[in-house]
């Protein structure tokens, strides 16, 4: 679930809700993408596949956002959903502590809630390698279906965090 926040003059900012850490990184890439296109009304005739790298979750999840915005600008293409296909995290001594696969492991239940304790143990670590493998769908850019032109996400106010076991995400779009 996600919603939009007026409490920006000239920006827009976004907050998202999720039982899960996938289902928050796939629900923010829809609430940023719902800005930038009319989300409902796009089809899902094509892909792109991507990777995101960072040294922390919260990072992640700024560069995951930014990277939409990069691959929609070079594909030409307005995304509608996505799909994780892979997170891999290492510590800083190069011990793996999380290796999910999508297309391996389907979602198991006991590994996904394995994967939920690790990564909400990891939310505060700054000192991690993790690698996400995301697959974009959507359809080409066409002027009917466009929204506004997103330059950028903005450090401010940017949040991931779990609270009362829910995870959360705050960001605001520079317009």
């Amino acid at each position: 679930m996600f919603r939009e926040i007026d409490d920006t003059t000239s920006d827009i900012a976004l907050e998202v809700f999720s039982d899960c850490f996938f289902d928050l990184v796939t629900e923010s890439g829809k609430a940023l993408c719902s800005e930038i296109s009319d989300l409902e009304r796009i089809k899902q005739s094509r892909f792109v596949d991507f990777q995101v790298s960072s040294n922390s979750i919260k990072e992640l999840m700024h560069d995951f956002l930014s990277a939409i915005l990069t691959h929609s600008d070079i594909e030409d293409v307005f995304f509608s959903s996505f799909v994780v296909m892979s997170l891999r995290i290492f510590d800083h001594s190069g011990n793996k502590l999380v290796d999910y696969d999508q297309i391996m492991g389907k979602k198991e239940s006991n590994k996904t809630n394995e994967f939920e304790n690790v990564t909400r143990e990891l939310i505060d670590e700054t000192d991690l390698a993790i690698s996400l493998d995301i697959r974009a769908y959507g359809e080409d850019i066409s002027r009917e279906k466009s929204g506004i032109h997103v330059k950028g996400i903005t450090y401010y106010d940017f949040l991931v965090c779990v609270s009362d076991n829910k995870w959360h995400a705050r960001f605001v779009c520079d317009v």
